[in-house]
């Protein structure tokens, strides 16, 4: 039967439509389901729980200026029991069977390793606060809010050679893969010209003895040491440089921002930093307030890139059209100047990001900020914009 509805009663009945119910065409907020896996028990323990209060206090900030996508984030945490191995069955369980939009986590490269492995399987996000091999990234679904080794060791290197004028640089690092690594990548700013790297020296993890290669570099005049190691051992180096007399600047990466390095009595330290308090900065004064509230002291760098990790998810969702793994995962990549409390955060095209760094030195026991990295890739843009 041939239909005769006027056409013009149509077009009446879509316009009352919109003006009655706008709702009717609005588009809705999908609903994001995020799973946080952290080392809640066992060795790492204490990180975990510091990047979950992290978490914590980016949900409530979150919900204060953005009230309506914040209410459709559903939020649950699981413990990887500081394994690696239990940290990919967890993810398995949870892209899989539950149907998780996004994973943040874990603390370790290698259980993110395990984690990022189903994130690439079943095409979701992925969120890394805190794993630094810079690998992670190259499959695709794994987002790193935390500065790769090698990106943090080429910013000590250009700092080191522009705003130092170093010409004379010596290294004394662990032998690890992640330390020839860290080398390598400094070294790209002393190749040519006048500045030169003058010696290079490896120990074994535990090590206590460095008095041969810090001889050596006292002969050689070195201006600079380049310490890719943990605080403990940085620290020992350091008091031994000390106590044979070397006139030398100290230089390192994030790990040294604690008072392990800060508190020892030599002038000319100099480290990496992902996390600086700038008074003005609302988000900063949030988290610091907040978190102040919460537990009763400071945020550090671990609960501040955890912080910005939900943050950088919560954003995605409001930039995405839907929680399917391709909108979510295009609007990942067109993350630009996105600004948490850890600066500015850019991802290129294989997933890698594009951070803004911090050079501390320690001062009189304080880990002062001393300049501020912002690769020219990066615009601005703030999680409440």
């Amino acid at each position: 039967m041939k239909n005769n509805f006027p056409l013009f009663l149509i077009s009446k009945i879509i316009f009352w439509t919109v003006l009655l119910c706008p709702s009717a065409i609005a588009q809705e907020v999908p609903k994001l389901n995020i799973a946080v896996v952290m080392p809640l028990s066992g060795a790492q323990q204490v990180y975990g729980e510091e990047a979950f209060k992290g978490i914590i206090v980016a949900a409530e900030y979150y919900a204060g200026v953005e009230p309506k996508i914040a209410t459709n984030i559903q939020l649950t945490k699981h413990d990887d029991k500081s394994q690696a191995k239990t940290a990919g069955e967890l993810a398995q369980t949870l892209y899989g069977k539950n149907r998780i939009h996004i994973i943040i986590g874990s603390i370790s490269s290698a259980a993110t390793s395990e984690i990022s492995k189903y994130a690439v399987e079943f095409k979701r996000p992925l969120i890394s606060p805190l794993a630094s091999n810079g690998d992670l990234t190259q499959d695709g679904y794994v987002y790193r809010v935390s500065t790769s080794a090698a990106f943090q060791s080429e910013t000590m290197g250009r700092f080191a050679k522009n705003k130092l004028k170093l010409k004379k640089v010596a290294f004394l690092s662990e032998d690890s893969p992640i330390a020839k690594q860290s080398t390598k990548h400094f070294s790209k700013f002393f190749v040519s010209g006048t500045t030169k790297i003058v010696a290079s020296e490896n120990h074994d993890y535990g090590e206590t003895d460095f008095s041969q290669a810090l001889t050596k570099f006292k002969k050689l005049g070195v201006q600079a040491i380049f310490i890719p190691s943990q605080a403990p051992s940085a620290a020992k180096i350091i008091r031994q440089a000390k106590t044979l007399g070397l006139k030398t600047l100290f230089l390192g990466l994030d790990s040294w921002d604690t008072p392990t390095i800060t508190k020892l009595d030599t002038k000319g330290i100099y480290f990496t930093s992902q996390y600086t308090q700038e008074p003005g900065d609302k988000i900063q004064e949030y988290f610091v307030t907040k978190f102040r509230e919460l537990y009763g002291r400071a945020p550090g760098t671990i609960a501040a890139l955890a912080f910005d990790s939900y943050l950088l998810a919560a954003d995605v969702l409001k930039h995405s059209s839907s929680t399917l793994h391709e909108p979510l995962n295009r609007a990942f990549q067109r993350t630009e100047g996105f600004k948490g409390v850890t600066g500015l955060l850019s991802f290129s095209k294989n997933e890698a990001n594009i951070k803004s760094s911090f050079i501390k030195k320690a001062v009189q026991g304080q880990s002062n900020l001393f300049d501020v990295v912002i690769p020219s890739e990066i615009t601005v843009r703030t999680a409440d914009k």
